[in-house]
């Protein structure tokens, strides 16, 4: 069984890199949701899908939404944070790695504006990586409504996979986090 009807996405060049996942569930809300980086599943196939977004997609159907835009704070696909960072830290300029980080923010802003709501969850990071929360104030000034499911003990968006005690339950509702500033 596929669990969406239609999918697209946007790749940046090379299959390393992805700007956007959308998966189709079947009605006219759209959910936005914001992690750290792509996973490896695919945008151009709804039946590669990894356990990050089959979560989200629950999470989506469960809310009512019908469509899921999945976004992310670095558009390098990666499973592991770790290898992120190193490409990310790899990046010797710093013009390079504001321009990325540009680029992301323009999309993001893009996504989110288009969706009926804009989940941020990317979790902690590596602790050294000021943009999660200076993507998160972007967004609020851009007038956008930044909903969480819940935080960190760093108090950033929990990850919709956090496992264990950290967990989101299934029934969990968006909290919101920092309220779009009007334009």
């Amino acid at each position: 069984m596929s669990v969406a009807l239609h999918t697209e996405g946007r790749h940046a060049g090379q299959s390393m890199f992805r700007e956007t996942l959308v998966r189709e569930l079947g009605g006219a809300k759209t959910l936005c949701i914001c992690g750290q980086n792509p996973s490896k599943a695919e945008a151009d196939d709804p039946s590669v899908n990894d356990p990050t977004i089959l979560r989200e997609i629950g999470f989506a159907r469960r809310l009512g939404f019908g469509r899921l835009v999945k976004v992310n704070s670095y558009d390098y696909r990666s499973t592991d944070p770790a290898e992120l960072y190193r490409w990310l830290y790899s990046i010797k300029s710093l013009d390079e790695r504001e321009a990325h980080r540009a680029r992301a923010l323009a999309i993001i802003i893009r996504e989110a504006k288009a969706a009926d709501m804009f989940i941020a969850a990317w979790g902690n990071g590596d602790g050294k990586d000021f943009w999660p929360k200076q993507l998160a104030n972007e967004l609020a000034l851009a007038g956008i409504d930044v909903y969480v499911f819940g935080f960190t003990q760093t108090r950033m968006p929990k990850h919709t996979l956090a496992r264990g005690t950290h967990r989101i339950p299934d029934d969990q509702r968006p909290i919101l986090w920092l309220k779009g500033m009007a334009s």
